[in-house]
């Protein structure tokens, strides 16, 4: 009798597999469901965890970095790989080249078209898309550019400083790239940022910006060991995340996203603890060649800013020679800051955002008052030298509404409409290349 009872009380098969299937599904929603509150409440979100690792698979480091990438020629430019720009209401691409821009980096002169090109750092850049429109219809008001198709490419870049818009064109130029005009619009960086960032970290005043600190994960020989560690974590770190990106299923599991963030923290907490090392390492050893370059900065201030102006004026007088051997006319144009003497009348309002801004505001102001001098002196002998240079920082002399947006040297809409219309009237002065 118990041998049949226990026969009977026996689960077929199928049920035994059946409630095996259920209890392992209510298990994954209970593990999936802790997964995702855990995210949501002590993390981030769902969406913000995958974009942060579609970013780290793209590009190798986290949604916080700063979306540049070291350049064999240019120092650096954008990666593509990150998140478009947005600017006056605009969403503009990164292209291939690295340049923000939403149009070609190597255009071609045809008949009915004028190529303009816009160096420079990034008032120049602001002025190629908040100044876009007034530009154009400056040009347009001349019979000599009325029926044609302008098109602006932005060769400039946030921080740049020259060589680097030097360089910018020779190697849009080697690659084929064709212009009419190439409009460089320049001065406040070559003289503040070579004087508050290379000349405090004793790198050479040519060098990029930021160049020390953008150099830390290039293989230094003097510390090729703990470069290399560096370089291996974070190609480990950039692996994890595309291989979670490979399958679809995973990226929606809540699980698997968990997992993945928390793996990835241990992986970035290890690239922390490794550049911590190599500034021990670089504190004891000194900065090597590689973040310093040739150490011929001048200690004297004075010589320092004599040198940086000579740099930008050789730059300007080669940007020239390049553009008349490949028939481009040239334009250049010191941009406007609000700290040159007497440039701009300010309301207590303005005066506060242009010139109490930030806490770089008092060494910008001191880099423009020992710099700009030396710029308006050395740029009215570029003419001498064949360029068409034009001096423009009293182009806010008379203007009583707001004009700069920030401590740095940046300008609101109309504030760009106004370089428009400087820029386009210079062009205008003299026949177009393109008769």
């Amino acid at each position: 009798m118990p041998e049949k009872s226990q026969a009977r009380r026996k689960l077929p098969r199928w049920k035994k597999r059946l409630f095996s299937l259920i209890t392992l599904l209510l298990a994954l929603v209970v593990i999936e469901t802790f997964s995702f509150f855990a995210i949501e409440v002590l993390m981030t979100s769902m969406d913000q965890v995958r974009l942060e690792r579609r970013t780290i698979a793209a590009t190798g480091s986290g949604s916080k970095q700063s979306g540049t990438v070291v350049h064999p020629y240019l120092g650096w430019v954008h990666d593509p790989n990150t998140n478009n720009v947005e600017f006056d209401g605009r969403t503009i691409p990164i292209n291939e080249f690295g340049f923000v821009d939403d149009g070609p980096s190597l255009p071609k002169r045809a008949p009915g078209r004028v190529v303009i090109g816009i160096a420079g750092g990034s008032v120049a850049w602001q002025f190629s898309v908040s100044g876009e429109a007034a530009f154009r219809s400056a040009l347009k008001q001349s019979p000599k550019f009325q029926g044609k198709e302008i098109v602006i490419v932005r060769l400039a870049i946030g921080a740049h400083k020259q060589p680097q818009q030097l360089f910018a064109l020779n190697y849009l130029l080697s690659l084929g790239a064709e212009f009419d005009y190439l409009v460089n619009i320049d001065g406040f960086n070559e003289v503040a940022l070579a004087y508050t960032d290379n000349a405090s970290v004793d790198t050479f005043y040519a060098y990029p910006y930021g160049w020390a600190a953008r150099s830390v994960n290039l293989m230094d020989p003097q510390k090729s060991a703990l470069a290399f560690q560096l370089l291996e974590t974070r190609g480990s770190r950039q692996q994890w995340a595309q291989q979670v990106n490979s399958n679809s299923l995973f990226q929606l599991s809540p699980t698997v996203n968990l997992i993945w963030k928390l793996r990835d923290r241990q992986q970035f907490a290890a690239i922390v603890k490794l550049n911590e090392s190599l500034r021990d390492a670089r504190a004891k050893l000194g900065k090597g060649y590689l973040q310093t370059g040739p150490t011929t900065n001048p200690q004297e201030e004075a010589k320092l800013f004599s040198e940086m102006v000579r740099l930008w004026k050789r730059c300007s007088i080669q940007l020239n020679g390049t553009c008349n051997a490949n028939g481009i006319r040239y334009l250049h144009f010191l941009q406007p800051n609000q700290y040159v003497s007497n440039s701009k009348p300010m309301n207590e309002s303005e005066f506060e955002i242009a010139t109490l801004g930030s806490p770089s505001a008092p060494e910008f102001a001191a880099a423009v008052t020992k710099g700009y001098p030396l710029l308006i002196q050395e740029g009215g002998d570029l003419p001498n030298h064949g360029v068409d240079f034009h001096d423009l920082t009293m182009l806010f002399a008379q203007t009583e509404s707001a004009i700069y947006v920030d401590s740095c040297c940046h300008f609101n809409k109309s504030g760009n409409s106004m370089l428009a219309d400087a820029i386009a009237e210079a062009i205008l002065a003299r026949n177009p290349r393109t008769d």
